[in-house]
């Protein structure tokens, strides 16, 4: 089955997570957390849903990932998280994060570098704007 198996919701339940969204994710607040989001991490149990906004939303606020999708291998590859599939691990992610506030900043870092260099407004539009210029009859 994908996911993990057990929701992020009742994985937040049971450890009185601040802010829950949909039943496959959850934010979780320590001291340290963004003070926008009010999270530290971002947990994604769904399978099902490719590559959610939810992921390039945690990014942007430098937020680490763990996931039991990973997006073309990019979460672990580039060091923005953890990718497991099964829920003790997926778990075991999580509370290595919580308990290691070194590794959320670190990862978290690198989250928000990679949005910026690789989704933000200015970047995509001027991709955009080199589709357009490209396309037949602009010469």
């Amino acid at each position: 089955a994908a996911g993990v198996g057990k929701s992020g919701t009742l994985w937040a339940a049971e450890r009185g997570v601040v802010a829950v969204g949909a039943d496959n994710m959850a934010w979780d607040a320590p001291d340290d957390r963004d003070p926008e989001t009010g999270a530290t991490l971002f947990a994604h149990s769904s399978h099902a849903e490719g590559f959610p906004n939810t992921f390039l939303e945690a990014w942007s606020h430098g937020l680490p990932t763990v996931t039991s999708f990973d997006p073309d291998g990019r979460i672990e590859a580039l060091g923005l998280g953890a990718c497991r599939t099964d829920y003790e691990s997926w778990e075991a992610e999580l509370e290595r994060r919580i308990a290691d506030p070194g590794l959320r900043r670190e990862e978290g870092a690198r989250a928000r570098a990679y949005v910026e260099a690789h989704h933000a407004p200015e970047v995509i539009s001027a991709r955009l704007a080199d589709v357009l210029r490209s396309a037949p009859g602009q010469d």
